[in-house]
């Protein structure tokens, strides 16, 4: 199908005009060029000092007297250090204990352990008929604790305190066995 955009002249040569005598002729453009001297990197204006040639050997490079800018400062001796290659020696203890969760009058969570951080680990076991949720902070309840079932243990490596609440309106008994570090120097 032929292109409609190109309209009647479709395969034919387009006609030019021809060129009317009356009328003036253009102007052929002339190169581009500087205007005075150009020195290459230097550009074309010369800041009212003469051209001189090729910007090699200026003056004063050989008249130039070698010193020391800055005195050179003697360093202080660094600070001695002595390399200890003695291991602490420690004495692991533990602590046990027993809480009652009671959650008769409402939802109170109970400390278990407070923070330690000579704790190598701590062992929870719920020692009650009850289920109980542990967690790390007072707001720990039924939604946002880890349920440990009756009878069962759980042992925690963190350092942290916990928390544990009772199911509400029932009480559970729970064991503790903490183990710590005591540095011996």
């Amino acid at each position: 199908m032929p292109n409609p955009l190109l309209g009647p002249n479709l395969g034919r040569r387009l006609v030019t005009s021809k060129p009317v005598d009356d009328r003036p002729h253009a102007v052929e453009p002339l190169p581009e060029a500087y205007v005075g001297d150009n020195n290459p990197y230097r550009g074309v204006v010369d800041h009212g000092v003469p051209v001189s040639g090729s910007p090699d050997g200026f003056h004063g490079y050989a008249d130039t007297i070698s010193g020391v800018y800055e005195p050179e400062r003697d360093e202080p001796d660094p600070i001695p250090v002595r390399v200890v290659n003695v291991a602490g020696r420690e004495l692991r203890r533990f602590r046990t204990g027993q809480e009652i969760l009671d959650s008769t009058t409402g939802l109170v969570a109970r400390m278990l352990a407070g923070r330690n951080l000579a704790r190598v680990d701590i062992s929870i076991k719920n020692t009650g008929a009850q289920t109980m949720w542990i967690g790390e902070n007072e707001s720990v309840a039924l939604y946002t604790g880890y349920p440990l079932a009756a009878g069962a243990e759980k042992v925690f490596t963190h350092q942290d305190a916990i928390f544990a609440v009772a199911a509400s309106g029932q009480t559970t008994t729970v064991a503790i066995l903490e183990q710590f570090t005591v540095r011996d120097r």
